[in-house]
């Protein structure tokens, strides 16, 4: 059977901290941008996964909370950008699309 998988913002979590080359059971779940972790590279090869669309996530600040990340920690930092900033917008962006590449 082939499976396919999607949406796992892969390299979201990668540019927010997690080891994407770890299996899930060796990572420190208290240092992981967005327990409970689920998925590295390693679970989805012994998934037999293989196929996943390569999603990228970027979130503006809130209006409400300027810089405020995710969660309230700065671990969320590398996918947030000021609301309207196209620049810094497109910079979190790309900088998932570089882990894709690099993984590929």
């Amino acid at each position: 059977m082939l499976w396919f998988d999607a949406h796992l913002d892969l390299a979201c979590a990668a540019v927010c901290g997690r080891d994407m080359t770890r299996a899930v059971a060796d990572l420190d779940l208290s240092k992981d941008p967005h327990p409970p972790a689920a998925v590295t590279l390693p679970s989805l090869r012994d998934g037999d996964i293989r196929f996943a669309l390569a999603t990228i996530f970027t979130e503006p600040d809130s209006p409400a909370a300027p810089g405020t990340p995710i969660g309230n920690t700065d671990r969320d930092a590398p996918i947030r950008y000021p609301e309207g900033n196209i620049e810094r917008a497109h910079k979190v962006g790309r900088a998932q699309l570089e882990a894709y590449l690099t993984w590929r």
